[in-house]
């Protein structure tokens, strides 16, 4: 094996049954996902940004994901060439959905790991992000964060090694099973 060959670091995403589509990075911190929603949003946004080269990043999204969506996610999975390129996930985008959350509902997503399942959701009036990344050499990190005006919560989840994967499902619900860690949020008037 030649000593100057390049490692490529590979994410693998599923969506709703197509793909897998294939983002690929020889960078250390080469690729992130971010899948999130905020107050006032019926929907999560998805995307995906990866580094290129070392002055180039390119962004990938999905603009309306839905609960019933699902997505499996895999890091640095084995090599099996039935995939396509990442920028064709966006072929799957919905441009204006016909879905609206209701009245005392919010959006949030169940993560499946084996025979695992957590829901995670915001506090009221909130928002949530989870954000992957390989910003480890060997691994890659996954996190997520939710909060409003008064708190913020967040999960660390389990790190991802070479093939392992993450399901979600994203649904609407009034409540979450996993207790997150909550940092209260004081606001100091000046």
């Amino acid at each position: 094996m030649k000593k100057d060959q390049k490692r490529f670091h590979t994410l693998d995403i599923e969506y709703n049954g197509q793909g897998p589509f294939t983002a690929v990075s020889e960078f250390r911190t080469g690729f992130s996902l971010t899948l999130g929603t905020h107050t006032g949003m019926d929907f999560f946004t998805f995307s995906v940004n990866i580094a290129i080269d070392k002055n180039t990043t390119k962004h990938y999204r999905l603009r309306s994901v839905l609960p019933g969506d699902r997505f499996r996610i895999t890091y640095d999975g084995p090599n099996v060439d039935t995939g396509t390129t990442i920028n064709h996930i966006e072929s799957l985008d919905r441009i204006e959905p016909e879905f609206r959350i209701l009245e005392g509902m919010r959006l949030g997503f169940d993560i499946i790991e084996g025979e695992e399942r957590i829901r995670l959701s915001h506090p009221k009036g909130g928002g949530m992000s989870l954000m992957l990344s390989n910003v480890p050499l060997d691994h890659a990190r996954v996190a997520v964060s939710a909060g409003n005006d008064d708190e913020s919560w967040s999960w660390q989840q389990k790190d991802l090694y070479a093939g392992d994967s993450l399901e979600i499902v994203i649904v609407s619900t009034d409540w979450t099973d996993a207790y997150p860690c909550i940092e209260r949020i004081v606001r100091v008037d000046t």
